[in-house]
């Protein structure tokens, strides 16, 4: 079992946003939060298992983050188990759309993405 680096332990603030200093994202809720800044840089800090995101939104799972413009580096780590079930819906992905983005280093395992249209399971 992967130990929890020290960047993750409490500190939901990590980073200013920037290329040089990106929040950090630990958990499948700073996933999900990168959706309040899609023009900001993020990085992974660990390998997150989001298997609780078949309970989210009633039932329908993450909520795909939009249109992103920033950079988001996974750092070599994994996310696993992301749902997101959106039978009607399109664009449905992790990212909705992509747009001027950069976005590396970063594993999916075991997605269950489900849309309508222009479904994908890192971008739409």
């Amino acid at each position: 079992m992967k130990s929890i680096p020290a960047v993750c332990s409490g500190n939901d603030t990590l980073g200013t946003g920037t290329l040089l200093n990106p929040f950090g994202i630990c958990d499948c809720v700073d996933l999900q939060n990168v959706s309040n800044n899609l023009s900001a840089n993020y990085k992974l800090y660990s390998d997150i298992d989001c298997i609780d995101t078949i309970n989210w939104n009633s039932g329908a799972g993450f909520l795909p983050l939009g249109t992103y413009t920033g950079t988001f580096d996974g750092n070599n780590h994994t996310i696993s188990n992301l749902d997101i079930l959106r039978n009607t819906s399109d664009n449905i992905a992790l990212f909705s759309n992509v747009t001027n983005s950069i976005i590396k280093n970063v594993y999916i395992q075991n997605p269950q993405i489900i849309g309508d249209e222009y479904v994908g399971v890192l971008a739409a």
